[in-house]
């Protein structure tokens, strides 16, 4: 009996043992003309997994995510606001399953910036 509650008590705290989460960052620089439309892939996602915005950028008349429901890839699409030139700055997170720690997650967080030229 003892036994047998030694080796609940172990299952138990092994089974209640996760891993941290991990998180990466990715720093990207694109470079567009005013007028133009850039369109960033984060990459193609599970049904469980998802992207989000997480610093919505300033000057964007569209700064949003969207799926293609065929490859499950999700996109980034900025559009500038009329006549604005300079750089804009947004954050995206990707929350995806971690495959060298089932269980657990990973965070791909990209911070972008935009510069709109002229």
């Amino acid at each position: 009996m003892k036994n047998l509650i030694i080796s609940l008590c172990i299952i138990s705290f092994l089974g209640c043992h996760t891993l941290p989460d991990r998180k990466s960052t990715d720093i990207v620089r694109r470079t567009i003309s005013v007028g133009d439309t850039l369109i960033y892939s984060l990459g193609s996602f599970h049904q469980s997994e998802r992207a989000l915005i997480h610093k919505q950028a300033r000057h964007a008349a569209i700064s949003t995510l969207d799926q293609d429901s065929s490859n499950m890839e999700i996109f980034y699409y900025y559009v500038p606001l009329p006549n604005y030139s300079g750089e804009d700055f947004v954050e995206m997170h990707a929350l995806r399953a971690d495959d060298e720690n089932p269980g657990s997650s990973h965070t791909i967080i990209t911070e972008m910036t935009v510069v709109v030229n002229e």
